[in-house]
């Protein structure tokens, strides 16, 4: 069992914090007051693993990679409605499997929940055994959607690795594919 460290815990307690304020929507000492109680319960009551030592932040690839996830919810977002009008409730559809590039559940996870963010995809499982995981897709009505689908989850994994990863991840020319 690991100890509690405080410094550890601060940030995730100052977070759920500040949504804790952005729920009520006020700004009093109660609320800040219970705010800080629940966030200190949930913190001790269902503690998380410690990953503040293994998780490394590196701001120009997040800048990109930011950057990156907002154009492809953009896009994705008027594809997906364009799609809808176009096609009605006969839009196609398919699972598609992408290979993993990294062996770590944290970068593996951010990756994932990244690309369920984007409109018209969702990971369906990951599959750790066969190092792939599967991505419904809408809009896929050939081979080549298919593939602008694994260029598109593979583009969001390497800019997750160069920003989130270990040095040895991933190379940093990789990132800029």
């Amino acid at each position: 069992m690991t100890r509690w460290r405080l410094s550890h815990r601060l940030p995730t307690v100052l977070w759920l914090v500040a949504v804790w304020l952005l729920v009520w929507w006020e700004l009093t000492p109660f609320a800040v007051a219970s705010g800080i109680a629940v966030a200190v319960a949930v913190v001790v009551l269902f503690p998380l693993p410690d990953v503040a030592e293994r998780l490394v932040v590196r701001p120009i690839p997040l800048l990109l990679l930011a950057g990156y996830v907002l154009a492809d919810v953009a896009v994705s977002g008027v594809r997906v409605g364009w799609d809808a009008l176009r096609h009605g409730g006969s839009v196609s559809t398919s699972i598609v499997a992408v290979d993993l590039l990294s062996d770590d559940d944290m970068p593996t996870a951010i990756a994932a929940s990244l690309l369920t963010l984007s409109p018209g995809t969702f990971v369906v499982e990951i599959d750790r055994a066969r190092r792939r995981y599967y991505v419904h897709a809408l809009g896929t009505a050939g081979s080549t959607d298919v593939s602008q689908v694994r260029r598109t989850a593979d583009r969001l994994q390497r800019l997750v690795l160069g920003t989130f990863g270990a040095r040895g991840d991933v190379d940093v020319r990789e990132v800029s594919r």
